[in-house]
């Protein structure tokens, strides 16, 4: 007899695998408009409702390897051109699910580079370049600090 998943699961399993293909393979070079940072872009769809799903445990898997890719954690290595559009999707999560994330993340920075300064620094490389980004940004550090 086969085994047989509960709608529950099933749901669960199509919802990351959705989630996943449109957040999108980082270091994929079709990018086919998802750098763009607006209402059209994929991937900030997708990113809102990870972390909804998240919020709300309809997802188990996170997606800490995508926030350490936005926050440009020294390990990660990440193309330039989707630095910013990483960045955003790193913020949509931490703004949404950041007290669930925070403590993880901060494990994944050592000395007084931790969650707040990572995302500082975002600021001063500038990573982000469009004034929505800039603004959403302004306003994750000074919830943070």
């Amino acid at each position: 007899m086969k085994h047989l998943k509960t709608f529950g699961q099933a749901l669960c399993f199509a919802l990351s695998e959705e989630i996943n293909d449109g957040l999108g393979d980082v270091y994929s070079e079709e990018d086919s408009g998802n750098l763009s940072n607006d209402r059209t872009n994929i991937r900030l769809t997708a990113a809102l409702l990870s972390a909804s799903a998240m919020k709300h445990n309809l997802q188990h898997v996170d997606q800490q390897s995508t926030v350490l890719l936005g926050l440009q954690h020294p390990h990660m290595n990440l193309e330039p051109k989707k630095k910013e559009i990483y960045g955003v999707i790193a913020i949509i999560h931490l703004a949404i699910v950041g007290d669930r994330m925070r403590e993880t993340l901060e494990s994944n920075f050592s000395g007084d580079a931790e969650l707040t300064q990572a995302l500082k620094s975002l600021k001063q490389k500038p990573v982000f370049k469009t004034p929505s980004s800039v603004k959403l940004l302004e306003v994750r550090v000074h919830v943070l600090s």
